[in-house]
């Protein structure tokens, strides 16, 4: 049943606040996927985590964790977060979401509005590989869902009736007179964002990450614009 589904993976989706220079600057969500000896593994949204330099981790439990950046992506809108904690409820990715059928439920958990951690919502899958602009993102193809989502959900697990991830969530249409339409990353699609980032990772001997990313990415590190009667350079990130 979805009861006992829900129970089986309740645990692995965990609430994050993002903090710049320790002050919560936004929150979101996030899923257990992986682990190894010491860590375990979160994936959640890039733009969950942008622009900030700290990150907790809460559980289900209410039990909450420092986490560090391991890697991400803008262009997928896919990051990776660790915390020195093993033994938690992990999740299986769904094997290929290019199979996935219109109709075939699904289960949403996350922290919608970033103030209520492990809300539950059910709905089904309305369409696949839908292109959309998501913010200042580039087109992506993503699943439909008529799943209730909101601010906070970002991040958060979409899984099939089985349990398994199908989806990271990651945006809804939010105007008057519009509702269902939300919006999940295929698992097919983070899955391989997730692997080259960890490929790509390095866990230093201070257990901090020099940080993954994906093979065929460049980022020039700063731009060059005119002000006044000379040059500037304003660093936009390595």
């Amino acid at each position: 049943t979805i009861e006992d589904t829900v129970d089986a993976i309740y645990d692995s989706v965990v609430s994050i606040n993002s903090k710049i220079n320790g002050q919560v600057a936004g929150s979101g969500s996030g899923v257990l996927f992986g682990h190894t000896d010491s860590l375990s593994f979160i994936v959640t949204c890039h733009h969950v985590i942008e622009g900030c330099n700290g990150f907790e981790v809460i559980l289900s439990d209410g039990t909450s964790l420092e986490a560090k950046l391991v890697g991400g992506d803008e262009m997928s809108d896919i990051a990776l977060l660790s915390v020195e904690a093993t033994n938690l409820t992990y999740v299986s990715w769904f094997s290929d979401t290019d199979t996935l059928r219109l109709g075939s439920t699904v289960i949403c958990i996350g922290n919608p509005l970033g103030t209520l951690p492990g809300s539950v919502s059910t709905g089904v899958v309305s369409y696949l590989n839908r292109e959309i602009q998501v913010d200042n993102y580039n087109s992506m193809k993503l699943i439909q869902t008529d799943v209730a989502i909101n601010s906070g959900n970002s991040g958060g697990g979409l899984f099939n009736a089985a349990g398994a991830l199908i989806g990271i969530v990651n945006a809804k249409y939010s105007s008057t007179g519009i509702e269902g339409l939300g919006f999940a990353i295929p698992a097919n699609q983070a899955r391989t964002i997730v692997d080259s980032i960890l490929k790509t990772a390095v866990l230093n001997k201070d257990n901090t990450w020099t940080t993954g990313y994906v093979e065929g990415r460049w980022d020039i590190g700063f731009e060059l614009g005119y002000g006044g009667n000379m040059f500037y350079r304003t660093t936009i990130g390595i």
